[in-house]
């Protein structure tokens, strides 16, 4: 299991039939609805950008790509609110936080260094999720 944030564990990544499995059982309004989210997923898997549901959480989902995640809202008409993006890291998930024009990933925990390439990468896994969320 890959540890994403303090006592919340989520399963390895799901191919695109588990993610249609898993988010299924999430309360839609209307088969539009579901249809819309599902045009969703599948745009998002052809950006490299896969759902883990995480044991006992019901409202949100965890969307990851290439080591970065963020959490987003299960909603009555499928997605909702985009959450704030982080790097996933054993003690949890670090958001990107700039200090005298430095950048850095924190947890509770502690901090690293953030370097050019992994802060243009979380841009870029943010932008793109919370474009495809949006577009449908």
């Amino acid at each position: 299991m890959t540890r994403i944030s303090a006592g919340t564990k989520c399963d390895p990544f799901l191919n695109r039939a588990q993610q249609t499995l898993a988010l299924r059982a999430a309360p839609v309004r209307s088969i539009w609805a579901l249809l819309n989210m599902l045009k969703q997923l599948e745009r998002l898997m052809e950006l490299g950008i896969e759902a883990a549901p995480v044991e006992g959480m019901t409202r949100h989902v965890v969307f990851a790509r290439g080591g970065y995640a963020a959490l987003v809202e299960r909603t009555g008409d499928g997605f909702g609110r985009v959450g704030a993006s982080g790097l996933m890291t054993s003690t949890g998930l670090a958001m990107l936080v700039w200090r005298d024009q430095r950048a850095y990933f924190v947890t509770r925990n502690g901090e690293q260094a953030a370097t050019d390439e992994q802060v243009a990468a979380l841009r870029s896994f943010s932008s793109d999720l919370e474009r495809t969320l949006r577009a449908c």
